[in-house]
């Protein structure tokens, strides 16, 4: 039975392994994501101008702060017959 929940923890961990894979080589196109956004007021503090700042290079979807869950048991109550 231990060793059951033990492959059992081994897949999830290897499917978060393998959802993390996937995050870092899907990349998200160079000017797609909004970084921040300037804005210049007058004196009044009435927006004058705005420049909207986007990525300058491709970014991973694990570099833009998606990340897989990992998962294990800390309790358990089992039943056995």
């Amino acid at each position: 039975m231990a060793l059951a929940i033990e492959e059992g923890q081994i897949a999830l961990d290897m499917n978060s392994v393998q959802v993390a894979q996937t995050l870092a080589a899907t990349q998200l196109d160079a000017g797609s994501i909004v970084m921040y956004i300037e804005e210049t007021t007058d004196a009044d503090g009435n927006v004058t101008a705005r420049n909207v700042v986007t990525n300058d290079k491709p970014i991973s979807l694990l570099t833009y702060g998606l990340e897989p869950r990992f998962y294990e048991f800390t309790e358990s109550i089992i039943e056995l017959r």
